[in-house]
């Protein structure tokens, strides 16, 4: 009967992608390597803020590193109000901010937007 390889290995090598941390430095990595070209496309903040919502799926990985992450996509996008809604959900005490005050900063956010 023939021998399969499980999903966290292939060929003997563990994949990075599987492991969280190991996931966050490679796309760190990936990230300072082609950030130009990431930006020229357009695509930079939304990088950054699929890093910033994996570091949120990651249980000991805390908010800080997610806030860092949404911070640095809003310096790449200042006209895009997803960054400013990410920064919201992992500010220090997002939880105590009132949902009208979050939708006033959502209509704002919109009206800077060209």
């Amino acid at each position: 009967m023939p021998t399969t390889v499980s999903s966290s290995t292939a060929h003997g090598l563990e994949r990075k992608s599987l492991q969280a941390q190991e996931n966050h430095d490679v796309r760190a990595y990936f990230f300072r390597k082609h950030r130009d070209e990431l930006a020229r496309a357009g695509v930079a903040h939304l990088f950054l803020l699929d890093s910033a919502r994996r570091r949120l799926a990651t249980p000991d990985s805390g908010r800080g590193p997610a806030w860092r992450l949404a911070l640095a996509a809003a310096r790449e996008a200042p006209l895009s109000r997803r960054p400013y809604q990410m920064l919201l959900r992992v500010a220090p005490g997002s939880r105590i901010v009132s949902r009208p005050f979050r939708r006033v900063l959502s209509l704002a956010s919109r009206v800077v937007k060209p």
